[in-house]
């Protein structure tokens, strides 16, 4: 949605500036530069109210939901902590479960 903002805006309102004597081309030009920086900011409204587990990135949604199902109760799997410090934490300065001990 933001690369449609940037391919379509900025050359509408560019030449609706330099059409600004043709009245009815340069208004409309400019309406279709404005439109889509207009629905994504609408969208992005929306999603931050209604959704905002959608405007994560993927991998922290992966690990979110990595970490509800290990959360789930009754898993047979038994998990050990250092595993779960690897998940939640991935980019963390030093995984000491994977240093040798």
């Amino acid at each position: 949605m933001l690369w449609l903002c940037g391919i379509i805006t900025l050359p509408c309102i560019t030449i609706a500036a330099f059409l600004h004597g043709i009245e009815p081309i340069s208004t409309v030009l400019l309406w279709l530069g404005v439109f889509p920086v207009a629905v994504a900011g609408v969208t992005g409204i929306y999603f931050a109210v209604a959704k905002p587990e959608k405007l994560q990135s993927e991998d922290f949604q992966l690990r979110h939901e990595t970490l509800e199902l290990i959360k789930q109760k009754g898993s047979p799997i038994e998990i050990s902590p250092s595993s779960l410090e690897i998940i939640s934490n991935p980019v963390s300065g030093t995984n000491t479960a994977r240093l040798p001990k």
